[in-house]
C-alpha cells in the first residue's frame, strides 16, 4: 500500500513538472504563417496627456487618476471583505468565551 501511494506522488510529481513543457513544445522560432497580435499599449488608468514619471509614484499629483477606478463592484467587494473579517473576528471572540465559561475538567492538585 505504501509503495503504491510513494509511486503514485511521484507520478503526479513527474506529470506537474513535464506538463509545461509539453505546452510549449510546438512553439518554435515563429515561422508560422500566423500574424502576431497586435500589442496593447492603451491603458485606461494612465493619462495620455501628462508624463508617466508624474504618476507612477507612491503619491502621484493630481489629474493622473482615471474615472474607470472605483465603481459598485470595487464597493461590493470591499463590503464583502469587511463582513467577511467582521464574521471572523465574530467567531473568535465566542469560541474564546466558550473556552473562558467552561470549566477546567482537570483538577489542579
Amino acid at each position: 500500500m505504501r509503495r503504491a501511494l510513494v509511486a503514485a506522488i511521484l507520478w503526479l510529481a513527474v506529470a506537474a513538472f513535464a506538463a509545461p513543457g509539453a505546452a510549449f513544445a510546438g512553439t518554435g522560432s515563429g515561422t508560422d504563417d500566423e500574424p502576431e497580435p497586435p500589442r496593447i499599449t492603451v491603458n485606461e488608468f494612465m493619462p495620455e496627456n501628462r508624463p508617466l514619471s508624474d504618476c507612477l509614484s507612491a503619491l502621484p499629483k493630481p489629474g493622473c487618476g482615471s474615472e474607470a477606478r472605483g465603481g459598485p463592484y470595487q464597493t461590493a467587494v470591499f463590503g464583502a471583505m469587511v463582513l467577511g473579517l467582521g464574521l471572523i473576528g465574530t467567531r473568535i471572540v465566542v469560541g474564546i468565551r466558550r473556552r473562558d465559561r467552561t470549566p477546567d475538567p482537570t483538577p489542579d492538585p
